[in-house]
């Protein structure tokens, strides 16, 4: 069954930067720490509660985006605010309900790059999931391009629909529950894509589909966590006369910058090293020289593998 989301009145959201004010029904992200945030439309009368407390929308609207909303009851850690933010594909990656397994910017930044999206193209994306990746081609293709995604899961694809109305992607985004897998691409008469996205179970089963909907010298990117079926990509992809097949693992590593203070950090306890790296932000912040010199190390912690991206391209003179 295929269906398309109908378009929404509303021009504003992750399409539209540079909104200086909240308006009433306004698609906004309301920052409550760096890993845990909100995208919500802003509608009079309606309400959101955490553990900072009791925030009305009507607070939002009206606000400048950067600026702070207070909680007008105290939540578990007293009387709280939230930041608000303007909204971007980056920001709804971090505020998106997780139906499935995303990509986040790193991959995405290069999924971008390498299939040379640009106004006015037309991308082809299976499947949708959470609609991490749609978000972030819409905003490149936007505002004349299309976004044609496919979700084979009649919930997700229901869910990943309204989320598009909700932050404003619908008038690029078009959805359908379609399990390509089995049928193939389906796509508007005298339609061809420039771009094709691929983060399915078993993609080299639809790389051949997949060429049918492809302009001459349109470019595809295969996702897969597992590199065996990295191999079975590259395989179809050279059978289907696709060249310069390249496959790339992004691996993110964050570094910090402190003021060291000496060498007595060893045997301190975690809520005295804890202090001290308040303190010392709070120093760099203020501009305060202090003692101690500025280093800068890695996290011990980094996050791992995530999945291999696999580009390849279709000449013009390999169309058969």
């Amino acid at each position: 069954m295929a269906g398309a989301i109908v378009e929404s009145p509303h021009q504003k959201g992750i399409l539209c930067p540079g909104q200086k004010t909240v308006e009433a029904d306004d698609f906004v992200i309301l920052f409550e720490r760096h890993d845990k945030m909100h995208g919500l439309r802003m509608v009079h009368g309606e309400t959101i509660q955490n553990r900072f407390g009791l925030f009305h929308h009507t607070d939002v609207i009206g606000q400048r985006f950067g600026s702070r909303v207070f909680s007008r009851s105290p939540g578990a850690n007293g009387s709280g605010f939230m930041w608000i933010l303007p909204p971007t594909p980056e920001l709804w990656t971090i505020a998106l309900p997780h139906r499935t397994q995303i990509l986040y910017t790193a991959d995405i930044s290069l999924v971008i790059t390498h299939l040379e999206l640009t106004p006015g193209k037309i991308v082809v994306e299976s499947g949708t999931g959470s609609g991490s990746l749609s978000a972030s081609l819409a905003r490149s293709v936007a505002p004349s391009g299309k976004v044609f995604t496919f979700e084979f899961n009649a919930m997700r694809c229901e869910k990943a629909g309204e989320d598009f109305v909700m932050n404003g992607a619908d008038s690029i985004v078009t959805i359908a529950e379609r399990d390509v897998l089995q049928d193939g691409f389906e796509l508007p008469p005298d339609t061809l894509a420039d771009a094709v996205f691929l983060d399915l179970p078993a993609p080299w089963t639809v790389v051949k589909s997949a060429r049918a909907v492809m302009k001459p010298g349109g470019r595809i990117c295969n996702f897969s966590p597992c590199i065996e079926q990295v191999q079975q990509v590259a395989a179809a992809l050279e059978e289907e006369n696709y060249h310069d097949i390249r496959t790339y693992e992004i691996l993110v590593r964050s570094f910090e910058v402190q003021k060291q203070q000496g060498a007595g950090q060893v045997g301190k306890s975690n809520k005295r090293k804890r202090q001290e790296k308040q303190k010392q932000r709070a120093e760099l912040r203020g501009g305060q020289s202090g003692e101690g010199k500025l280093v800068t190390k890695p996290y011990m912690e980094m996050k791992g593998h995530t999945g291999f991206l696999t580009f390849a391209q279709l000449l013009h003179d390999q169309i058969n």
